[in-house]
């Protein structure tokens, strides 16, 4: 701005004398000049009024954004504070196109890529998704999703708060290792090819026991192993600010309930068949597209594995045949078909940054979550860098979390003196979490410590706490539930009932790789 140049007077009206006629007060006279001087102070000050509008603006746009939300007492849903107030975060179904604001929050927008790791660690990206050269199946190398870094506060129980530059009271989210560099973290459940693990769409994610997801992963990459609590406390962060809400599955619901158990059973023997007749009420809890197995119960998959559902017609008044692709088998009476994990690369359809196939609201389809397939439901996640370990006597047991800093030096399933034990103990039943412990040593590695909710209260999620540990009192954990676990599932479901070493169909593992 230039120097000031209204200079202001003081106007005087005219005063005459009524008796006389006398001017007593000449006044100030309304002419060019004055009238003129209003003009220009007018001027002047629509000019004062631009420059602090402008200088507003450049302050708004320089300064530090911070996006968080607020919870109060036992409701999950949070209120929107600092400048996510107002947001909107629509998710989407297939192909749609919906609005979501914080797609354009630098460190919300995880781009999904294909690339390859070098002997470092570091991911070389080779195309972006929409990109020349982008593959889904792996041809071009593993598909990620790219996170940027960002830095939080809280305490997750009643605030949290994100930003992308490091403010006084924050700290950098535990993914990243400076407040730069990029990290790559897998689209898909990890499937095995050639005994390595692989993060592509077109097959399926391999089930067995945490000591042998971490066996591929090891065989895989010298740097490899399953998720950490680093990786799953950075998703908790920016999940619950974009959705201000615990109970996430009232944004999408996952592949949550599907058919699974011993009723499912088929009711005629048939030789080199590719169906299964079951009774109709059954039939109809199964969806086309989605993945089965076929054995002697509902966990076994001793005739068929990994098959998908074709179509599902009626056989007679009582009864449908569920048919599905691949090679025929022999079904026998009573032989059970029970849901898996659906097959990666069937959400690629979707194209917002969240959403589900076919229906957010139905609870037998999967979605995506910027990146990340099935973020909850689908199968329960492989946990690598905390063991719980079991001591006391029954019932006075106590659980106590420890924690791996260097998930590479995981030692099938053994607590060695790599591992720190946290400093506090984990619940000690099975139930909705209202509370997780944290350890400042360690504020990302968060764990139930208090259980007593509902699907609808606190974190909605439920814990199955440590119940059938191993011979030396451990037990594994895996987050996110499966594909039967109902309304008891969402990002902060634990399980962390069975030893290191039990394989079963519902624990799948994800593809990571740490840099040196």
């Amino acid at each position: 701005m230039s120097e000031k140049r209204f200079k202001r007077i003081y106007w005087e009206d005219r005063v005459v004398d009524d008796s006389t006629g006398e001017v007593l007060v000449e006044g100030t006279p309304v002419n060019e000049e004055n009238l003129n001087r209003i003009e220009e102070g007018i001027d002047e000050a629509l000019d004062l009024g631009y420059d602090l509008k402008d200088r507003v603006e450049h302050l708004e746009s320089t300064r530090v954004k911070r996006y968080g939300v607020r919870f109060y007492g036992s409701n999950p849903v949070g209120e929107r504070v600092e400048d996510a107030v107002g947001m909107v975060a629509n998710v989407a179904v297939d192909d749609e196109i919906v609005v979501n604001d914080f797609d354009n929050v630098p460190f919300f927008n995880r781009r999904i890529c294909c690339g390859h790791f070098d002997e470092e660690g570091n991911f070389h990206v080779h195309a972006y998704r929409g990109e020349p050269g982008f593959a889904w199946d792996g041809s071009a190398g593993e598909v990620m999703y790219e996170e940027t870094p960002f830095y939080w506060k809280g305490d997750l129980h009643t605030y949290v708060s994100v930003c992308g530059s490091p403010l006084e009271g924050y700290q950098l989210a535990p993914r990243f290792r400076d407040g730069h560099t990029k990290e790559y973290s897998p689209v898909f459940w990890s499937a095995t090819v050639e005994g390595k693990a692989t993060s592509r769409a077109g097959l399926f994610g391999e089930y067995q026991s945490l000591n042998d997801h971490m066996a591929v992963m090891q065989a895989t990459h010298s740097r490899a192993h399953t998720e950490t609590m680093a990786s799953l406390f950075t998703d908790w962060l920016l999940l619950l600010v974009e959705f201000a809400t615990k109970d996430l599955q009232t944004v999408m619901m996952g592949a949550t309930s599907m058919a699974y158990g011993d009723s499912y059973k088929a009711k005629f023997s048939e030789p080199n068949v590719n169906r299964i007749i079951i009774e109709n009420d059954l039939a109809d809890r199964f969806v086309i597209g989605q993945t089965i197995g076929i054995g002697s119960s509902y966990i076994s998959d001793s005739v068929a594995k990994d098959r998908i559902v074709t179509s599902i017609v009626p056989h007679d008044e009582f009864h449908k045949a569920i048919y599905f692709d691949g090679e025929p088998v022999n079904i026998t009476e009573g032989n059970v078909v029970s849901s898996r994990t659906w097959r990666n690369g069937v959400t690629n359809i979707i194209k917002a940054s969240s959403g589900s196939i076919v229906s957010n609201t139905d609870d037998r389809y999967p979605c995506i979550w910027r990146g990340k397939v099935d973020p909850w439901g689908g199968a329960n996640s492989a946990i690598c860098d905390v063991l719980v370990q079991r001591s006391g006597e029954d019932p006075d047991y106590v659980y106590t979390p420890y924690y791996l800093p260097d998930p590479t030096k995981y030692a099938a399933g053994a607590i060695t003196p790599d591992y720190v034990p946290l400093n506090y103990g984990m619940a000690g039943s099975s139930g909705y979490v209202t509370e997780l412990g944290r350890d400042d040593r360690f504020p990302h590695v968060m764990l139930p410590v208090a259980v007593g909710g509902s699907s609808t209260t606190y974190f909605s999620d439920y814990y199955w706490y440590p119940a059938n540990p191993d011979s030396n009192g451990v037990t594994a954990v895996f987050a996110g539930g499966y594909w039967a676990s109902a309304v008891g599932i969402g990002p902060f479901a634990l399980y962390g009932t069975d030893a290191p070493s039990i394989s079963t169909v519902i624990r799948r593992a994800r593809l990571f790789v740490s840099r040196a």
